[in-house]
């Protein structure tokens, strides 16, 4: 009973180190968009390589305009959404370390006046990390050290003199 005991244990304490990963906030900006052509753009950096969500939100103002949301990265590579009045665009895409920008407007109708917010986040990766590997494999090496048959002393052994 002990052994299951120590063996129940020793599992929990290798399963809580794969706890679920939270998203990280690379990005988050909010502001109004005004001046003559009612765009504004911001500046970031990726340090580490992985899949990345960006969120294109703004505040309905009754107008019906369509903006664009759209983020390059420093490849001149990028990722175009289209955010209706009141709404909220989301894309997704495989970010590498490097710098990218993020635009949210509308050359053509000038949208002033509109509250936004942006948002980019890293999802986390569904792969449990090294270091939970490690401690479970720590776990497990526990477990098999706890359970292997042991040689006992009895009262059989013959007695030895000098």
């Amino acid at each position: 009973m002990k052994k299951l005991k120590m063996l129940l244990a020793t599992m929990l304490l290798g399963v809580s180190g794969m706890a679920a990963a939270t998203p990280t906030t690379v990005l988050d900006q909010s502001g109004t968009l005004s001046g003559i052509i009612g765009m504004a753009t911001y500046d970031f950096s990726i340090t580490s390589p992985g899949t990345y969500d960006v969120t294109f939100a703004t505040s309905s103002k009754g107008n019906g305009l369509s903006l664009a949301g759209y983020l390059i990265d420093e490849n001149i590579g990028g990722h175009w959404v289209t955010v209706d009045d009141g709404g909220i665009g989301t894309t997704s895409f495989s970010g590498t370390a490097g710098k990218y920008m993020a635009i949210l407007g509308d050359i053509a109708f000038p949208a002033k006046n509109v509250n936004f917010t942006i948002d980019v986040t890293k999802v986390p990766s569904p792969v449990p990390e090294p270091e939970t590997w490690a401690i479970m494999l720590l776990g497990i090496g526990f477990v098999v050290y706890q359970v292997r048959p042991r040689k006992t002393r009895g009262s059989t052994a013959i007695p030895r003199f000098s």
